[in-house]
């Protein structure tokens, strides 16, 4: 895609620079794509999506698991949705929209397999592939690799050079963003981002050239201006100090133009990695054997480690059953990483591992942000050892990142650092508890969650003053209201539990109406005043379980 000539002239997304190689989304101008409302339409369409699997395929086994696959990309593809509205970095905004994508290709495979699917579901599903098209062209991205979702054979061939192709153009693209952002100062900092920019130019000229039904020869050919410029990335890149971003970004491209010159048979010096692929033939084992007994190891430790947590926590064995299916998912490819598959069929089995990674990733960021702790690090070690086996297989898409689609590297608690389960709140019984928060920190926390609410009201009845929003604010106010009341008093736990519980759920229908109402989820003082409410209630909840801001 000549996404960058695009962009250049302002056709799709001007970006704004602020500071050295900074990009960010400006807000919409007129007869532009809005990235904004085709983000909405895209969470309406995987819901739909999502309620048709249930209703035509209720009776079919593998039909729970893609329910539950279309809600969890519903909700990401939300959560991305809400960000676009912070104009974030296009490069953050990229790597965010990536991982939804891959999630979204692995869902659409599926539904393509036999008895997968009834005529309601394949308009529903196209109507999905229809707003992700749009959102890779505003996006400047690539599509998604032909023939690699699916339930056909593993791509071969040039077929197999195009899915390669999709992945260098975004690891030359993450490479050219960590050299402008980390490198500003660095004497050669400027001409070091001037040949990475080049080279990201070039990768992409080379994946619009390639054809299904291309020579090999020709497209060595063509690949020629993409080796020179990173021959001279790599020398500078291995024979200096550079930071350690450049450097990591630096060897996934250099994983995935290594698969390139084995696929198209080029004799040029290939670059050195710190983790490369044995193949088929070359004799020793393959580090991947390695890294997947790794992985099993470590996704079997996270899964039983949150087993007993999970019942107490907000979709918490929904969860459980996904960090499941991600353990049985790395132990068939531990079994296909010890047969010593080639590349691109180790690349085609771990699909599933890629797509789990990603949703569970998710999963434990909306748990809560900015916290840490051992159940954390243990996915953190799982989302590393994901890392490497997708960047020396050359997949496409970004990794797994906590955070998700929220542009952020926020880490959540972990299992014994939870929210309190919804209709289970802990309360002080009128002293702290572990030194946690007593009963007049809450009754400060309820307070301004009330006036948080009561100005978020005023700016929905401002967009609409007939809108249900504005009644259902009233009751969420009510409610918090009669927590403070109940926590001044001094009643018990057992109350105050209870009015808290009608505050979660009362926000949780709140937020999901917010999302459905076009006109007051896209005005910007509706949208400045309802993450205000958001981080009233994180503050209230965190009060509620004891433990202090």
């Amino acid at each position: 895609m000549k996404r960058r000539a695009l962009l250049g002239i302002g056709l799709i997304l001007s970006l704004l620079r602020v500071g050295y190689g900074q990009a960010v989304l400006p807000p919409n101008p007129s007869g532009r794509p809005d990235v904004n409302n085709l983000a909405h339409q895209m969470a309406e369409r995987v819901r739909h999506l999502g309620e048709d699997i249930e209703s035509d395929l209720g009776q079919i086994p593998a039909a729970r698991h893609m329910v539950q696959d279309a809600t969890e990309l519903a909700q990401a593809v939300d959560e991305f949705h809400d960000n676009l509205h912070d104009r974030p970095d296009l490069a953050r905004a990229r790597q965010a929209y990536s991982g939804i994508d891959v999630t979204w290709h692995h869902l659409r495979g599926h539904l393509s397999g036999p008895g997968a699917s009834s005529p309601a579901i394949d308009r529903a599903a196209r109507r999905v592939d229809e707003v992700d098209a749009q959102l890779h062209h505003a996006f400047g991205m690539n599509p998604y690799p032909a023939g690699f979702a699916g339930e056909g054979p593993a791509p071969t061939g040039i077929a197999d050079t195009q899915r390669l192709a999709h992945a260098m153009v975004s690891r030359a693209e993450v490479l050219a963003d960590a050299i402008q952002a980390d490198m500003g100062r660095d004497p050669n900092g400027a001409a070091l981002a001037r040949d990475a920019s080049q080279l990201a130019r070039a990768a992409d000229t080379f994946h619009d050239t390639i054809d299904a039904n291309q020579a090999v020869s020709v497209a060595a050919q063509e690949f020629g201006p993409v080796d020179q410029i990173a021959d001279r990335i790599e020398q500078y890149v291995t024979t200096n100090r550079v930071p350690p971003r450049v450097q990591q970004a630096w060897q996934a491209f250099a994983a995935v133009e290594i698969l390139i010159h084995q696929n198209l048979g080029l004799a040029s010096p290939q670059p050195a990695v710190q983790l490369g692929l044995a193949l088929p033939g070359e004799g020793g084992r393959s580090p991947l054997a390695a890294l997947s007994e790794q992985l099993v190891q470590q996704t079997g430790a996270f899964a039983q480690a949150f087993a007993p947590a999970s019942g107490d926590i907000q979709d918490g064995e929904t969860l459980l059953a996904d960090a499941e299916r991600l353990q049985a998912a790395a132990a068939d490819f531990r079994e296909d990483a010890g047969r010593g598959l080639a590349p691109n069929q180790l690349a085609y089995e771990f699909r599933d591992v890629d797509a789990g990674s990603q949703r569970l990733a998710r999963r434990i960021g909306r748990l809560g942000r900015g916290r840490r702790g051992p159940g954390i690090q243990q996915f953190q070690g799982i989302g590393e050892t994901c890392e490497q086996i997708h960047r020396v297989l050359g997949m496409p898409g970004s990794p797994p990142m906590l955070g998700g689609a929220t542009f952020d590297q926020a880490s959540p608690r972990n299992a014994g650092d939870v929210p309190p389960p919804v209709g289970r709140p802990a309360i002080p019984r009128g002293v702290p508890r572990d030194g946690g928060s007593n009963p007049d920190e809450i009754a400060k926390a309820a307070s301004a969650f009330v006036e948080a609410t009561k100005r978020l009201q005023q700016a929905v009845r401002e967009v609409a003053e007939d809108s249900p929003l504005v009644s259902d604010l009233g009751r969420l106010s009510q409610s918090a209201g009669d927590l403070r009341q109940a926590v001044e008093k001094g009643e018990g736990s057992e109350h105050a539990g209870k009015d808290f519980h009608a505050i979660e759920v009362e926000y949780g229908r709140f937020e999901g109406a917010l999302k459905k109402d076009h006109d007051a989820h896209h005005d910007d003082r509706v949208v400045a005043e309802a993450k205000k409410v958001n981080e009233a209630f994180g503050h209230l909840r965190d009060h509620m379980a004891g433990r202090r801001d």
